[in-house]
Formats: C-alpha cells, sequence, structure tokens
C-alpha cells in the first residue's frame, strides 16, 4: 500500500449564493414558525368575538325488562342548547386580540432581526473566506 495525499477542498462558495440557502437555517425556521403560531393565536383570540351556538342530542332507550327494551315506549330523547353570547366581555377580548397582535408583531421584528444576522453571519463568513484564500496565494 502506498500512502497518498488527501484530496484538497474547495474552501469556496458558489457563484449563486441566495437567500434560498439562509432560509434553510434552522434558527430562521423557527423564528417563522413562531410568527405562524402568532398568528393562529391571534386568529383564535378574533374567534372569541363570534357568538358561540351549542346543541346537544340523546337518543336512548330504557326499561326495566329486557323483553321491552327496544319498544317504542322505552325510548328517552334529550335535547339541549346553549348560546354564548360575548356581550359583557368585549374589554376582555380586545385585551386579548390586542396581545395577539403585538405578540405578531414582537415575533416579524425577531424573525427580520434573525434574517438580517443570518444574512451579516454569511457575508462574514464568505468575507474571512475570501480572506483566507487570499493569504493562501500570497503564500
Amino acid at each position: 500500500m502506498t500512502p497518498r495525499p488527501l484530496p484538497s477542498i474547495r474552501a469556496e462558495l458558489p457563484d449563486d449564493v441566495r437567500i434560498d440557502l439562509i432560509a434553510r437555517r434552522a434558527d430562521i425556521t423557527a423564528s417563522r414558525w413562531r410568527v405562524e403560531a402568532a398568528e393562529q393565536n391571534r386568529a383564535a383570540a378574533r374567534a372569541e368575538f363570534f357568538p358561540d351556538v351549542t346543541v346537544n342530542g340523546l337518543l336512548g332507550v330504557q326499561s326495566v325488562e329486557l323483553s321491552s327494551l327496544l319498544e317504542y315506549g322505552s325510548r328517552v330523547p334529550a335535547v339541549s342548547a346553549a348560546i354564548h353570547l360575548p356581550l359583557f366581555d368585549s374589554g376582555k377580548l380586545k385585551a386579548r386580540y390586542g396581545a395577539a397582535q403585538s405578540s405578531i408583531d414582537s415575533a416579524v421584528a425577531s424573525y427580520r432581526e434573525t434574517v438580517v444576522s443570518a444574512a451579516r453571519d454569511v457575508a462574514t463568513q464568505a468575507s474571512t473566506l475570501a480572506r483566507i484564500e487570499a493569504q493562501r496565494t500570497q503564500r
């Protein structure tokens, strides 16, 4: 066996580095998910403004004797309804909606900061790589 040198590694960035590569970073993805979660919380807070109508129905059978269990007179129907109108909770609902909106604003600001930080990091790494390459060629 003869020793062979290790292959040389190209330490350069592709010419077409785009924002797509930056968008695949885990911190940016997590930040985007925070924005989407905040938007879902706002949608839930908005849904609390609408009235809630619930209708329940039940049909059962009841009998003392097993032989008359399936007869018409053994049936026991029950129906109930509930209505919730958010008339007197408007201040609390508006506060929740405002908090959800401010949560979205905060998440969007954090997302923008994360994207700018990632772009700055990539630019720093690219300039460092170019500086190292220039030093290598001078040597």
